[in-house]
């Protein structure tokens, strides 16, 4: 009987054993499972011709245009930092030799800006931004081609030139606004830093 006993002892044991093991496994994956997501917030835009793409030219390849052939392109801006956002758009006029941004700064000063969109937009949403331009004309001066210009109903003619007429970008960058300097700055903060976020589109005037 006392051998019996101690079977059954060793099986009841046993069995505590291994209820208690799969308790904490089955607890842990339920943790895991109903625990809150970390929450990674950023910003995200981008630019779209009429037929809802620019790609190809994003990449570096150069977009063809006519002179006073009107283009209607839409940026559009998405947040998701968990908070309203007070957002500016800028776009600058450059050409190949002239600086662009990157993930920590804006373009150069000397790459003029010809133009800005602001919104605040809530959370979760994504703000669509018109854009429409043309090329009014070509003006030769000295071996290098300048553009006079009407970018969202304005008139203009940016300083910046390049040799018959090609090699022209138009970058775009995604500026926020900071509370504690009350100014705009480049990109969106995260954690200890802030990132940049921008976007070019190549052209040639024929």
């Amino acid at each position: 009987m006392r051998g019996r006993a101690r079977r059954d002892m060793r099986r009841v044991t046993a069995f505590f054993i291994f209820f208690i093991s799969f308790s904490l496994v089955y607890v842990s994956v339920a943790y895991y499972l109903l625990s809150p997501k970390a929450f990674q917030p950023f910003m995200a835009f981008g630019v779209y011709s009429e037929g809802g793409t620019l790609s190809t030219y994003t990449g570096g390849f150069r977009l063809p245009i006519a002179e006073n052939q009107t283009m209607r392109w839409s940026l559009e801006v998405a947040n998701r930092m968990g908070a309203v956002q007070f957002v500016r758009l800028l776009y600058r006029l450059g050409n190949s030799t002239t600086g662009a941004p990157s993930n920590s700064y804006p373009a150069p000063d000397m790459v003029p800006i010809v133009g800005k969109l602001e919104a605040f937009i809530a959370s979760g949403d994504t703000k669509r931004f018109e854009f429409t331009w043309a090329v009014v004309r070509k003006i030769q001066s000295g071996g290098t081609v300048y553009l006079d210009m009407v970018v969202n109903g304005t008139t203009m003619s940016p300083p910046i030139g390049e040799g018959s007429g090609k090699n022209f970008r138009f970058m775009f960058e995604l500026w926020t606004f900071d509370v504690d300097t009350n100014s705009f700055q480049y990109g969106w903060p995260q954690e200890s830093s802030r990132v940049g976020s921008w976007l070019q589109v190549w052209f040639d005037v024929a």
